[in-house]
Order: C-alpha cells, then sequence, then structure tokens
C-alpha cells in the first residue's frame, strides 16, 4: 500500500478499498504466498478468481420477490403420524407440505402410501387453501395427482383458489430407477387437472436424482433442461402449446453446502429457462422454482454437524433464488426426523428470515463479480450439457443409453477422490470425527433405498473415503 494511500485510509477509514490496497493486505497475510493460491475452482472447471470487479446489469431474480415458502416433508409411512407432524408444522410456522409418495425419487426408502385413504388421512385438518401443497409421487404419478384432485372435490374447495404442485416427473423416476420414462399421456393428466380449475404446475423437472449421483452443477441443470424440452415435446404433440406446457412445469434443484456454487446454480437455472421459453415463443413464462438441501453432503457420523451444512444450503437457495426451500432435517441420513430434529430444519429457515433479511432484497447476490462471473459461466455450461444430451436423442433416449450416467458417475468419481485426498471433507465424518457421539433419535431407521438408475450417494459413501492415517490423526484432534 502507498504512503497516499495509507494516509487516505487513515483520515477515512470507511473510503471504499481499492484493489491495490486488498491486493497489499492479501499478500502480507499469504506471508509470500501466491495470490493465485486464493483461486478455487468448481467441479465443472469454473475458476473463481479471490477478487472480481463489480458487475452491472439487470437482477437475474427479477420476477421473484418476498419471501420464499418455507416447505415441511411429510413422508411418514403411517398416515396418522403423518398427519401429525404436518399438523405440528403448520403450527410451527411452515408454509406448506411436501406429499412424499411410497415410490417417490426422493423417498429414501420412505413415503406414504398412494392411496386415496392415506391421503385423506394426512391431510386431515389441514387447511389445503391456506398453504402450498407440493405432491412428490412414484411411477404413477398422474394417477396421484387425480386422487388429490379427488379429495380436493370431496371438501368442495375452489380448486382455482389453491397452491398445488402435483409433481408428475416420468424422467425423475426413470432417472433414480432406471428404464425409458414414459411420457405418453402426460398431456390428458394436464387437460383433465386444468380442466377442474387447478392452476398447476403439474409437471416436474427434478434435479435432485442426478445432484444424489454426484452430478455437478452444470450436470444437473443441463439434465433439468433437457427433462423441460422433453416434456414440452410430449405436450405439443398432444395439442398442448409451449406456453402453456411451460408454465405447467416447475424446477426442484439440490442446495449444497457449497454457497457460492449453489447461489449461482439456482441462478443460472432462471437464465437457461428464460433462453428455453424465447426460444419456444413463450418469453415471460415465469418459473417456479424450489430448492431442497442435498441428500448427499448429510452424514450419519456426528449428525448434529449438518445443521451447519443445511444452514449454508437453506441461505445459498434464498440468496439464489428459490420460491419455497425444504430443509432435511439433520438426523436424515439415520432415518425418519422426530418432532425435535424437524423443528430445527424449520427454524432453520425462521431465524435465516429474521437475522439475514435476505428475502427483502429481489436478488441478493446481483453486482457482485464473482457471482455474476459464476452464474454466466454455470448457464454456458449448462447450455452445453443440454445440448449434448439433445445430440444423443433427449433425455429419455441419454437415460436409456447409459450416456448421461457414464458421465455423472466419472464426476462422482472426481468428487470421491477429493474427499479422500482431504480436498472436500465433511466435518463429522471423515475430518474430526467424534469418537464418543451419541445415537441420534430417530423416528423410524434409515432404510436401504431400492437399486437401479442412478444410485444415490449416501453417508457410508462418504464415510468410506477416510483414510486409516486421517482416522487416528482425528480422533486424536477430539481427545
Amino acid at each position: 500500500m502507498t504512503n497516499e494511500a495509507a494516509r487516505s485510509t487513515a483520515l477515512n477509514p470507511f473510503a471504499p478499498a481499492s484493489p491495490e490496497a486488498w491486493r497489499a493486505l492479501a499478500e502480507k497475510a499469504l506471508k509470500g504466498a501466491d495470490l493465485a493460491t486464493l483461486r478455487t475452482v468448481t467441479r465443472d472447471g469454473i475458476a473463481i478468481e479471490p477478487l472480481s470487479a463489480r458487475a452491472a446489469g439487470a437482477s437475474v431474480l427479477a420476477d421473484r420477490s418476498g419471501a420464499w415458502k418455507i416447505m415441511q416433508r411429510i413422508e411418514y409411512p403411517d398416515p396418522a403420524e403423518a398427519n401429525r407432524q404436518a399438523l405440528a408444522d403448520l403450527a410451527g410456522g411452515a408454509d406448506g407440505l411436501v406429499l412424499v409418495l411410497d415410490g417417490a425419487p426422493s423417498a429414501a426408502g420412505f413415503g406414504l402410501p398412494a392411496t386415496a385413504e392415506a391421503l385423506k388421512d394426512a391431510l386431515d385438518g389441514v387447511e389445503i387453501e391456506a398453504i402450498r401443497l407440493r405432491l412428490e409421487p412414484g411411477a404413477t404419478g398422474a394417477a396421484s395427482g387425480k386422487l388429490l384432485a379427488a379429495l380436493i372435490g370431496e371438501r368442495e374447495l375452489a380448486p382455482e383458489s389453491l397452491d398445488i404442485a402435483f409433481g408428475i416427473d416420468p424422467v425423475g423416476h426413470a432417472a433414480r430407477f432406471g428404464g425409458r420414462p414414459d411420457l405418453s399421456g402426460i398431456g390428458e393428466a394436464i387437460k383433465e387437472l386444468s380442466g377442474a380449475g387447478f392452476a398447476g404446475p403439474f409437471l416436474a423437472a427434478d434435479g435432485r436424482a442426478y445432484h444424489a449421483a454426484g452430478a455437478s452443477e452444470a450436470q444437473e441443470l443441463g439434465a433439468v433442461l433437457a427433462t423441460i424440452a422433453a416434456y414440452l415435446r410430449a405436450l405439443d404433440a398432444e395439442g398442448i402449446a409451449p406456453e402453456s406446457g411451460l408454465a405447467g412445469i416447475s424446477v426442484t434443484l439440490a442446495a449444497g453446502h457449497d454457497q457460492f456454487p449453489t447461489i449461482a446454480k439456482l441462478r443460472a437455472m432462471r437464465l437457461l429457462f428464460r433462453r428455453l421459453a424465447e426460444l419456444c415463443g413463450a418469453s415471460g413464462t415465469k418459473l417456479r422454482l424450489h430448492a431442497e438441501t442435498a441428500r448427499r453432503m448429510m452424514m450419519a457420523a456426528d449428525a448434529h454437524t449438518n445443521l451447519i451444512r443445511t444452514t449454508i444450503a437453506a441461505f445459498a437457495a434464498a440468496a439464489g433464488g428459490a420460491e419455497s426451500i425444504a430443509v432435511l432435517p439433520y438426523s436424515a441420513a439415520n432415518g425418519l426426523a422426530e418432532a425435535h430434529a424437524r423443528r430445527l430444519a424449520r427454524n432453520i429457515q425462521h431465524l435465516l428470515m429474521a437475522e439475514s433479511g435476505v428475502h427483502h432484497l429481489d436478488d441478493p447476490a446481483a453486482g457482485s463479480g464473482a457471482v455474476e462471473a459464476l452464474t454466466d459461466a454455470l448457464a454456458e455450461k449448462g447450455w452445453a450439457g443440454f445440448q449434448a444430451i439433445e445430440k444423443e436423442g433427449g433425455i429419455a433416449e441419454s437415460l436409456a443409453s447409459g450416456a448421461l450416467a457414464e458421465r455423472i458417475s466419472a464426476m462422482r468419481g472426481k468428487m470421491l477422490a477429493r474427499v479422500t485426498s482431504g480436498e472436500m471433507p465433511f466435518v463429522g465424518a471423515t475430518l474430526y470425527p467424534n469418537p464418543s457421539e451419541a445415537a441420534i433419535a430417530v423416528a423410524a431407521p434409515a432404510r436401504s433405498e431400492e437399486e437401479g438408475g442412478l444410485a444415490p450417494l449416501g453417508p457410508a459413501d462418504i464415510a468410506a473415503q477416510k483414510k486409516p492415517a486421517e482416522t487416528k490423526a482425528s480422533e486424536g484432534a477430539n481427545r
């Protein structure tokens, strides 16, 4: 720092710092190390520089404003217990419920029975007209949607006034469990539901199965965009125009604990959605974007450390523009959460709103050079991933041939190698494990997930990468 710069700073300590002043302080702290050591590289090979110039331009999140919806997963197999959880969550401040049905790609071995009786019992006493409701069905997504619609009819509620996402997602089911997705009949289901007065969205383009299997941010974006394209083609063939079809599709992304890539991923999704809408002649269609904290980062060992990861992920999802967020309870890797863990999952979001105020900003990351550059780079790589899938014949063909799974498997292997090397540690599992850990209370122990398709990374897959020498050193540090 020059004498003149130092003198200026002393006279006005709140003056904006120049890049030169920042470099001088950084070099002093680095004690001779190269400034390039502060550069990080994402899993997609995108460099995040230690200092970026302020960016200019319009807000990426121009179509989002206000607080996001706090969502709670309802996945207990016993409808009566699921109902107790739902009522407790809503009384505790949740804005909506995610009904996870048996056989859903996101069910992790649990889920409500996909029957009319189970839906009726689970929603007993729930004022559906006052909340946001998301359905995450299994293979028979359209049939489950009709069961929910029938329940609405029994209650004599006005469908057009309800906030319900039906979550029909044959592509996501095929991605998770294998096989070729069957898109026939999705147009008929939409016509029936919209004809009954429901506004939707009806279909879901869900990136969680890809993320859980080890996909990078760009791979998840590319797969989601290819899913949207596949649905639009199928709907067009059944007489539903792209503008109507696009408005009936919601997007779900996984929010990880790598904060800035998560923020940029959600922002990039909006850019990609808008570009696809433009190409379809449906400019101005609003994206319904839901985020759930990533399951692959949840550790069974020292499970309370998951609270740190889910808090970072939830903040990143909010800053990235999610309209609704579901936080997995800290004990998710150990089994179905009991009341305490569910309350903490809700309160993480309440605290983020109360303490950070991030929801008061239309686009909290706008103008940040690093985030804007990362957003643009992820959008470009996500579009390239989408084009690669399209060249393979579309998402259905890419999944059936295993081409997409092969690319994700390669990315998964690289991630596990980073865990082994210590470059990507998981506190409580691969770094500083607790040798005297107490058992975690759960409502039901974890179950083995169904095999087939894109196998999700589990806590055992991560913990197994820990080297014996590292284990001893970590345990010694805790004594």
